[in-house]
């Protein structure tokens, strides 16, 4: 049980990290933040990117029961999201569900 609240709580945390890096990425391209703000972003970024590359080779490869192929979730889930069964199902699920509601193009796996 204690397993199963932390894995809960990795996922929460991801996403939260996905949704404030995000949102901070977005910011920049509309150059809202730039300079020295921006400067200070990038190190949470970059973390968030690396705990997206970790949970990739760790997490997702036993939730889709295969060796990772890319180096984060994204192009995993964009590899699987035109396939059937249940892969394709939780990929499209993610994307559209999860990731792309916060993601500034509106369709983060396009």
């Amino acid at each position: 049980m204690i397993y199963f609240l932390l894995l809960l709580a990795d996922l929460y945390l991801f996403f939260i990290l996905y949704v404030a890096s995000i949102g901070m990425i977005r910011a920049h391209y509309e150059k809202k933040i730039m300079g020295i703000l921006w400067v200070l972003c990038v190190p949470f970024v970059a973390v968030s990117w690396l705990f997206d590359v970790v949970h990739n080779v760790i997490l997702f490869s036993l939730i889709f029961v295969e060796y990772p192929k890319q180096l984060t979730v994204t192009t995993r889930l964009k590899r699987h999201i035109d396939k059937a069964g249940y892969r394709g199902w939780l990929a499209r699920y993610i994307c559209k569900s999860i990731l792309s509601p916060f993601d500034h193009t509106g369709d983060h796996c396009d």
